[in-house]
């Protein structure tokens, strides 16, 4: 998961900045002294603390303990692309 994760971050840093390939990418991260597996590294404690959240907030939601607010409720997602949840009584 972690790795899945990773590779989607990644992937939406290239698009974000119109990379086409990894090589423009290494060079990219180059000027700032990075590699690949170095942002990875980096990135590597959020990834794995949003993997677990996200799986805990998934487990609430199919006990019943939270349910998920605001006008676009299906999704989760609201204008601001931020969720919110509500604990139930």
């Amino acid at each position: 998961m972690v790795a899945a994760e990773l590779a989607m971050r990644l992937q939406n840093l290239k698009r974000q900045m119109g990379i086409d390939t990894e090589d423009q990418l290494d060079r990219i991260l180059s000027y700032s002294g990075k590699t690949r597996s170095s942002l990875v590294d980096e990135w590597k404690p959020n990834a794995e603390k949003s993997i677990t959240t996200r799986l805990a907030i998934e487990k609430l939601v199919e006990e019943g303990k939270v349910r998920v607010l605001g006008r676009r409720h299906r999704s989760g997602v609201r204008a601001s692309g931020r969720r919110e949840f509500a604990f139930n009584r």
